[in-house]
């Protein structure tokens, strides 16, 4: 396994005693709660309500996200095993974490906005919606990982574990699995269809609670979606792994390699990124080894999915399907 990957431990939460702290930032958001309530015209916060510029100013005045943001990461990382395992949105944004990020969220209310609806709308929390809170953070809705998202794409992978030889490797890399919904699915199938085969499969996420939540079948923010993942087979031969999309390393040790939702969008674009990743993929794969990359973004990411295929083709990949279903073939 590379240095940059993991599997998931058995971290205990609360990894140390935070009732000191979670004290603090209860008094100081309730008071600035309440010099809300006594200066600010309403409305509060509500799911659905519209945020005007004029209303997103309101919120910074009295509620500013940097600070509210700052004091919810100190409690991330006393109640974590340790910085590393911040969600991506709260990382530099302590005093003590180096230069200031960029705030992930235009004020308090769009903060709020990517929340379940048990959590949004608060600013004091009880130590018992932290865990939950960290793990919204870390799997937020819009990434919408479910079963059943990308079903030709799963079609296609039937038809290779039907006609996968006997007794041969069938090795499957899942590259930001993200709570590994998707990882398990694949794996089921793969057991069901590839009877023979020896299966191995391994889901990679850069988020270390997402590799918790994956590992431990545990999605304490969204109880639906747990019982979704707690339903596949506590048996199936998966491991999940902290590891990211733009560095991981595992040369050679696959045979089918999947990344959904994130080749060609925000994330992975730029023609370096693209570049770089596809190479990081072939020296993953073995001789022949396919990579599957399904995603749902909108008719805006058309150029950059179309440059992916380009870019793929021209460094000797094998491509076919849609923008949106692409297989590729690794260079010979």
């Amino acid at each position: 396994m590379s240095p940059n990957a993991d599997s998931a431990p058995c971290a205990p939460f609360p990894a140390r005693d935070i009732s000191d702290l979670l004290a603090r930032h209860n008094r100081l958001w309730s008071e600035r709660r309440q010099c809300w309530c006594a200066s600010a015209p309403p409305p509060w916060w509500a799911r659905g309500l519209v945020i005007s510029p004029e209303l997103r100013g309101r919120y910074e005045s009295y509620l500013p996200a940097g600070e509210y943001l700052a004091s919810i990461a100190r409690l991330a990382e006393a109640f974590l095993p340790d910085a590393s395992w911040l969600p991506s949105v709260l990382q530099n944004l302590t005093s003590h974490s180096g230069a200031p990020a960029a705030l992930p969220y235009a004020s308090i209310a769009d903060y709020w906005a990517t929340l379940p609806d048990g959590l949004a709308g608060k600013l004091c929390l009880s130590a018992d919606e932290l865990l939950p809170l960290f793990c919204a953070l870390a799997d937020p809705p819009r990434y919408g990982t479910i079963t059943g998202r990308y079903p030709e794409q799963l079609a296609e992978l039937d038809a290779l574990f039907r006609h996968w030889p006997t007794q041969t490797p069938l090795r499957i890399l899942d590259i930001g699995c993200g709570v590994g919904l998707n990882t398990l699915e694949i794996a089921t199938r793969a057991v069901t269809l590839a009877t023979q085969a020896k299966l191995s499969v391994t889901g990679i996420t850069a988020e270390r609670l997402e590799v918790w939540m994956a590992g431990a079948r545990r999605l304490p923010h969204d109880p639906q979606r747990e019982k979704t993942l707690r339903a596949f087979p506590r048996e199936l031969p998966v491991i999940f792994a902290h590891a990211r999309a733009e560095d991981f390393a595992r040369p050679g040790q696959f045979d089918i390699a999947i990344c959904n939702g994130l080749a060609g969008g925000r994330f992975l674009h730029q023609h370096a990124q693209i570049s770089a990743f596809l190479d990081r993929c072939a020296k993953a794969l073995t001789h022949a080894g396919r990579l599957f990359l399904a995603n749902r973004f909108h008719d805006g990411h058309h150029k950059q999915l179309d440059a992916l295929a380009v870019i793929a083709r021209d460094k000797g990949w094998n491509c076919t399907g849609s923008p949106h279903n692409l297989c590729l073939q690794a260079p010979l």
